[in-house]
């Protein structure tokens, strides 16, 4: 088994694991029980994991892994302004909170 992700956070390791089930990656999951048991001083080696069974497959995860976490926070970056009303939005709306125009990145489309 080789290991590819640890977080404390259990909905972060359980989405990226259906990420790569989704690629063709088969993994395994460990430690899926035990944040409810840790301490009140974090135990990383007690973080649920994720696992898979060859390098091929390792290489290939944290490939993908590292191009989601960085379109992520692409996305993210850059507050953008709207081209209909002019309002400011920040970068992680999809769409104007003014006037409903979606964010040019999105596609725009706008209805009176």
């Amino acid at each position: 088994m080789i290991e590819i992700y640890r977080n404390h956070d259990f909905s972060q390791v359980g989405l990226y694991q259906v990420m790569l089930e989704d690629a063709g990656i088969e993994t395994v999951l460990r430690n899926r029980n035990s944040v409810t048991m840790t301490t009140s001083v974090p135990i990383p080696s007690m973080y649920p994991k994720i696992c898979v069974y060859t390098s091929e497959d390792a290489a290939r995860a944290r490939e993908l892994l590292a191009v989601y976490a960085e379109s992520a926070s692409a996305e993210l970056a850059a507050d953008w302004e709207c081209a209909f009303c002019g309002e400011g939005n920040e970068g992680n709306f999809t769409e104007c909170w003014s006037c409903q125009a979606d964010c040019p990145k999105w596609g725009v489309s706008h209805e009176d």
